[in-house]
C-alpha cells in the first residue's frame, strides 16, 4: 500500500505543479516562466483545449500543441494580460491510468489594476510512467469567461492604440 500512496502523492504533486507552472514568474506581472513549464513536460507532450465547440470557434486553441507550441501560445497571450493568479480548488488522481483531473480558478486581469475575471478551468492531465512529467494535458476552459476576457484584452489593445487587434 505504501507504493500506491507514494505514486498517488507523486501524481498529485506533478499535476498540481503543472497547473501552477503557468503562474507569472514574478507575482503581479505577466512574465511567463518558460523553464518551469518545460521542466514538467515530456519532450513529446501534447497540450490541447476543450470544449470542442468552443475550441472550434477559437482559432488559437485549435489543434494539439507541442511543448514549443504551448510556449508560443503563452508568448502570445501573456502580453495581452496584466496579470493572473491561480488557485487549485480540487484534484482527483487515478493511479492506474497515471492521470489527474485538476479544477483550478484562474483570476485574470487584462490590466494590472483592472477587473478580475475568474475562469474556472479543468485540466485532464496524463503523466508518464514515473508520474513526474506531463505527457498530455487538456484544458477545459469556461467559454463565457474566456469570451469576456477576450473583450477586456481587445479594449486594452484599443486603449493602447493597437486598434481592435487580434486577440485569441
Amino acid at each position: 500500500m505504501a507504493a500506491q500512496d507514494a505514486l498517488y502523492d507523486t501524481l498529485r504533486s506533478t499535476a498540481e505543479r503543472w497547473v501552477l507552472a503557468t503562474l507569472p514568474k514574478t507575482p503581479g506581472t505577466n512574465e511567463v516562466d518558460y523553464d518551469r513549464i518545460l521542466s514538467l513536460l515530456t519532450p513529446d507532450a501534447e497540450i490541447s483545449w476543450g470544449h470542442s465547440l468552443f475550441v472550434s470557434q477559437t482559432p488559437p486553441l485549435r489543434g494539439t500543441k507541442t511543448p514549443d507550441g504551448f510556449l508560443e501560445h503563452m508568448r502570445s497571450m501573456a502580453p495581452r494580460l496584466g496579470t493572473w493568479q491561480i488557485a487549485i480548488a480540487d484534484i482527483c488522481v487515478d493511479t492506474t491510468k497515471r492521470s489527474a483531473v485538476v479544477r483550478a480558478d484562474f483570476d485574470m486581469q487584462a490590466e494590472v489594476d483592472g477587473e478580475v475575471l475568474r475562469n474556472e478551468i479543468l485540466f485532464w492531465v496524463k503523466l508518464d510512467e514515473s508520474g513526474t512529467k506531463v505527457k498530455a494535458s487538456t484544458e477545459f476552459v469556461d467559454p463565457i469567461a474566456s469570451g469576456k476576457l477576450r473583450e477586456l484584452m481587445m479594449a486594452k489593445a484599443a486603449k493602447a492604440g493597437g486598434g481592435a487587434g487580434k486577440v485569441g
